[in-house]
């Protein structure tokens, strides 16, 4: 007797398209975990080497702000010792300046004035006394004048005074020094002198 395939061939038919279609989706969901890993491991080499220049980058600018810190360093440096400098200078030029004043005292100075303070400020003296006359005085600016290292003498204040006799009168004057001049007429007194 022939043998009868009792089970429909539909059922064949769905079960091998059941099986095919598994096979599909588990081939897809391989080759999708595949594709995921292949780009998961692109993406993460690349932010590897983001992270890699990063810290490259981060090295060089702490390399570079300490050169910039140096090089702060070296400015201040050179601005302390160029006002050491300036300072030297400064001393250098003025270092006669009192003598030079004391000598000049002696001619300038006219009878009937007389001097109670001189003080020096930086590149300003201040005068203080009392004259006889203002006469005297005038005289006194006058031949401030002449000299080379001593200009724009000003007279301050003029006051009598109430305790001494009427005929003296108290006086402030500020008088400028230039140093350049200083500098020369120490060069014409050094050369006049030899």
């Amino acid at each position: 007797m022939s043998q009868i395939n009792l089970l429909p061939w539909r059922e064949d038919a769905r079960q091998k398209q059941q099986q095919e279609y598994l096979t599909a989706l588990l081939a897809s969901a391989i080759a999708a975990a595949l594709l995921m890993f292949a780009v998961s491991s692109f993406f993460g080499s690349k932010i590897d080497n983001q992270r890699a220049r990063n810290t490259y980058l981060q090295q060089e600018t702490a390399i570079l702000d300490q050169k910039i810190q140096e090089l702060n360093d070296l400015k201040q440096q050179k601005q302390d010792l160029e006002q050491r400098l300036k300072l030297v200078q400064e001393l250098q030029q003025s270092r006669n300046l009192l003598t030079q004043l004391f000598n000049a005292m002696a001619d300038m100075i006219p009878q009937g004035v007389y001097l109670t303070r001189v003080e020096k400020q930086d590149k300003l003296l201040k005068i203080e006394g009392i004259s006889e006359s203002n006469n005297h005085l005038a005289t006194l600016v006058r031949n401030i004048e002449q000299l080379e290292w001593l200009h724009s003498p000003s007279i301050q204040s003029i006051q009598v005074d109430e305790i001494r006799p009427k005929i003296l009168s108290r006086f402030v004057m500020t008088v400028q020094i230039v140093d350049k001049d200083l500098a020369s007429s120490e060069q014409e007194v050094a050369v006049n002198g030899n």
